[in-house]
C-alpha cells in the first residue's frame, strides 16, 4: 500500500497506544483485486455472522417450544435475500457490529455490563433473558446514557494508560 504525505488518516489506538493509520479509501476510489477480494471476504463474513445469529435465534426458539428445526431452503434464501437487501455495509445497528473507537468500546462494555448486573439483581439469569434481549436492553441504556457512559470510558481509558506508563518505568532487573 502506497502511503504518501497526503494520505488521509485516521487516529486508532494499539494496545493503548494512540496512532495515526493510513484511511486511503473514500467514496469512489478505485479498488485493486485484492482490496475487492478483501472487502467482498469481510462482507460474507458479516452476513454469515449476523444471519448466523439470527438463525440460531429461531432454532432456539422453535426447539424451546419442542419444535424441528427445519427451515425450507427456498424461503430460507428469501429470507437472507431480504436481510441482505436491508444490509448497510460498516453501519452500527443496535447491540451488533464491532464498534472501532475505543471510548465508544469501552462505553458500550459499561452499558453492557450495567444491564448485567441489573438483571442479577433482580433474580434472573442472563441464560434465561436471551442475546437479543440483552443487546436490546444495552443498547437502549446506551442511547439514554451514552454522554455520561462516554466520559467514565474516557476516564478509564486514560488510567488504564497512566497504569500502563507507570508500570513501564518501574526498573525490574530479572
Amino acid at each position: 500500500m502506497k502511503v504518501t504525505k497526503k494520505t488521509p488518516r485516521k487516529e486508532i489506538t494499539i494496545q493503548g497506544f494512540r496512532l495515526n493509520a493510513p484511511a486511503p479509501f473514500a467514496e469512489g476510489h478505485p479498488l485493486t483485486e485484492v482490496e475487492a477480494g478483501v472487502l467482498n471476504q469481510t462482507l460474507a463474513e458479516n452476513l454469515r455472522n449476523n444471519f448466523g445469529s439470527q438463525l440460531k435465534k429461531s432454532k432456539e426458539d422453535a426447539e424451546a417450544e419442542g419444535n424441528v428445526f427445519d427451515p425450507n431452503p427456498e424461503q430460507l434464501q428469501e429470507a437472507f435475500d431480504a436481510y441482505v437487501a436491508e444490509y448497510e455495509f460498516g453501519a452500527k445497528k443496535g447491540g451488533g457490529g464491532v464498534t472501532v473507537d475505543p471510548v465508544e468500546r469501552k462505553a458500550r462494555a459499561l452499558a453492557k455490563d450495567t444491564i448485567k448486573r441489573a438483571i442479577q439483581h433482580k433474580g434472573a439469569k442472563l441464560k434465561d433473558v436471551g442475546t437479543e434481549k440483552l443487546n436490546e436492553l444495552t443498547e437502549t441504556y446506551f442511547q439514554q446514557n451514552s454522554e455520561a457512559l462516554m466520559g467514565q470510558a474516557r476516564k478509564l481509558i486514560e488510567t488504564e494508560k497512566e497504569a500502563r506508563d507507570a508500570m513501564a518505568s518501574v526498573n525490574v532487573e530479572l
